[in-house]
């Protein structure tokens, strides 16, 4: 495992790291002021505790607010975002679990994922087990001990909070249009796309596509395209690949653009990112 790495930025911290349990889990330890993340989801299960301040994040058609203590765990693909709530910022120890890692042993490889029906859980001994985790998997030798701390943590959530299986957000049927757009943009990757062009590869008026694109996915094509492009450049920068030539292959401007892009969904800069996980060998995400 790579080292966790810090991040100073005024009165702003965050570590990011990639441990190999769980087949590749990703950590954040973040304390933050004026960050705002951007509108993203997960192809992960994101689970963390407030160790300090409250955070604000609209989620599944709501706004949620976490404080000290509180446990946030929010469903792989489903939009959301992250600002501070009070003026003093929040802490927050974040681990990005596999869906694999909440999934019951005796459960069939096609069982639906568990689903917590709410974003903030309010349990004190789960969340200094989640912290006791999460600092193991940062500071511990890798083995046995870190692997049982994972299992035991994640069947406690999956029992005390889960509620059966996990449902999408309620939307709308996805329109035949949407699926044609979304077709045009991942063909089009990373080049730029007008919207008359990508109207008129979906067979509707602009104004209609964007509206029930937004209405379908959660976003609309323009911020769809740029996660579609910092998804890809994660993987990239996995590898090793360097910032800049990531930057020019996922069609951002310049190196400066991508890593303000970057950080706004990610909490830390690509060079963070990149030596945080490169060489780990886990999965994408964001």
């Amino acid at each position: 495992m790579s080292g966790p790495l810090l991040l100073e930025n005024r009165r702003e911290r965050a570590r990011f790291w990639t441990a190999p349990e769980g087949g590749g889990t990703d950590l954040l330890d973040a304390d933050f002021f004026t960050h705002c993340y951007g509108r993203h989801d997960h192809d992960c299960y994101a689970i963390g505790v407030i160790t300090r301040g409250s955070e604000r994040f609209a989620y599944r058609g709501g706004v949620h607010v976490a404080g000290k203590g509180d446990i946030v765990v929010v469903h792989p693909g489903e939009i959301h975002d992250g600002e501070a709530a009070i003026d003093e910022g929040w802490s927050y120890k974040m681990l990005y679990l596999p869906p694999g890692v909440l999934t019951p042993e005796d459960a069939s490889p096609t069982a639906p994922l568990p689903f917590f029906p709410s974003p903030v859980i309010r349990d004190p001994e789960l969340a200094r087990r989640l912290i006791g985790l999460h600092d193991a998997l940062g500071d511990a030798p890798e083995g046995l001990g870190r692997q049982s701390l994972m299992k035991l943590a994640a069947d406690d959530l999956v029992r005390r909070h889960s509620s059966g299986p996990a449902t999408p957000a309620p939307r709308r049927r996805e329109p035949r249009a949407v699926a044609r757009a979304r077709e045009a943009l991942e063909a089009a990757f990373p080049h730029p796309v007008q919207l008359d062009d990508l109207a008129e590869a979906a067979g509707v008026a602009p104004l209609y596509l964007i509206r029930a694109f937004r209405q379908a996915t959660g976003l609309p094509p323009h911020a769809w395209q740029g996660q579609r492009r910092l998804r890809h450049a994660q993987g990239l920068l996995r590898q090793g690949r360097p910032i800049a030539d990531v930057a020019i292959d996922c069609g951002f401007a310049d190196q400066s653009h991508f890593t303000r892009a970057f950080k706004r969904l990610t909490g830390v800069t690509p060079g963070r990112y990149r030596s945080g996980s490169y060489k780990t060998g886990g999965p994408d995400r964001l």
